[in-house]
């Protein structure tokens, strides 16, 4: 099993801020079943700084967090992707490649199937197309290596 952890940094200014609340739900991409239900408090882990993890979720899928977050009166909303930290240990080779390369996958196909321009938030800048170039290095890498622990299959007849 793996562990999945939201972190969240508020910025004002360039500075972490502390807010009035953080909470946040997280939805299973592949099945749409809810991990935790919206509206779980996000822990303060330091000033503007809050944290939440979940232990033993399934580390062969990606996560959609919500994270609603009240500051000066007024209410934002954000959504992000998250994949599961697993264990090295946890990843048996061979097929540990093949576990990583779907994860790889399915990040990269949320994104392209939900396109954002790039964009700037309290002095975070995101780019998805920059991001997308990374997954698609990192899938090219690990398609070969799952190639490599598997290279060839043996067809018989008897």
């Amino acid at each position: 099993m793996a562990t999945l952890t939201v972190r969240k940094t508020w910025k004002v200014n360039g500075n972490p801020t502390a807010v009035t609340s953080m909470t946040l739900g997280i939805v299973r991409d592949d099945t749409g079943a809810t991990v935790l239900a919206a509206g779980a408090a996000m822990p303060s882990v330091a000033t503007g700084v809050y944290e939440k993890t979940l232990a033993s979720v399934d580390g062969g899928t990606t996560y959609t967090a919500t994270i609603t977050t009240v500051y000066a009166g007024e209410t934002y909303t954000n959504q992000v992707v998250i994949v599961p930290e697993v264990t090295p240990a946890s990843i048996i080779w061979p097929d540990g490649f093949q576990t990583i390369l779907n994860q790889l996958m399915s990040l990269a196909a949320l994104i392209t199937l939900s396109p954002n321009p790039d964009y700037s938030v309290g002095g975070q800048s995101v780019s998805k197309g920059a991001y997308l170039e990374v997954l698609g290095r990192q899938i090219e890498q690990f398609t070969k290596l799952n190639a490599q622990a598997n290279p060839y299959e043996i067809i018989s007849q008897g």
